[in-house]
């Protein structure tokens, strides 16, 4: 089964995606990034990471994402409220970058294009 890995501080936001996806996918979901930059999270098939949460900013994360030998092959998506955060996503690597609130049917048919 592949996996997903979802970074968001709002515990209901990490909800949804296990709702939405542990039928199809292994979901893993923590509320700030420190298992990931501390290299203790399984590498996934997708990251999912919000911009702002305790501990690292979601773009730095990507950064590290991005640049790490065990992760640096993984999609990353980033999602956000935030103004600009296309652009800003964009600049850290991010391969998508999707908008808050989004649309549940996107979100499943981007997660779906960037696990194939």
């Amino acid at each position: 089964m592949k996996r997903i890995v979802v970074v968001d501080d709002d515990e209901n936001v990490r909800e949804i995606f296990h709702i939405a996806f542990d039928d199809s996918y292994h979901v893993s979901s923590f509320a700030n990034g420190d298992s990931i930059l501390n290299r203790q999270t399984e590498t996934p098939h997708l990251f999912i990471i919000d911009r702002m949460h305790p501990g690292s900013n979601g773009l730095d994360l990507c950064r590290f994402i991005k640049t790490d030998a065990l992760y640096n092959q993984t999609p990353v998506m980033i999602l956000s409220a935030r103004n600009n955060i296309v652009t800003l996503g964009k600049s850290a690597g991010a391969d998508i970058v999707i908008e808050k609130p989004f649309c549940l049917n996107y979100l499943q048919q981007q997660v779906e294009k960037y696990t194939l």
